[in-house]
């Protein structure tokens, strides 16, 4: 795929919570939503294709499930914070902050 320079860009991720520590980087949605946008641009030019809008639909599909996980999240009383609720993978495998 030709030559690839790691260090040509680089995404600063949210580290901590940022009710604790203030934004400080990107989530994941964000980011998500912006190859969104980028492939949308592609799919509004002669670049335009079928592996394109497959990939749309699939980055679509993972911001929803990132959505659905965020809700299930609320709902429990955890979103915001480090502790666990059930459809956490660790959920009851830790002690600590869990909810059900």
């Amino acid at each position: 795929m030709g030559e690839y320079n790691k260090d040509l860009a680089s995404i600063t991720w949210q580290n901590g919570l940022p009710t604790e520590v203030g934004r400080n980087g990107f989530l994941l949605e964000e980011v998500i939503s912006k190859c969104i946008d980028r492939l949308s641009k592609f799919q509004e030019s002669p670049f335009s294709c079928d592996e394109n809008k497959r990939a749309i639909d699939m980055l679509v599909e993972a911001l929803c499930w990132l959505r659905t996980r965020t809700e299930r999240r609320k709902s429990a009383g955890v979103e915001g914070t480090f502790g666990l609720c059930k459809g956490d993978i660790g959920f009851g495998d830790v002690v600590g902050e869990v909810k059900e």
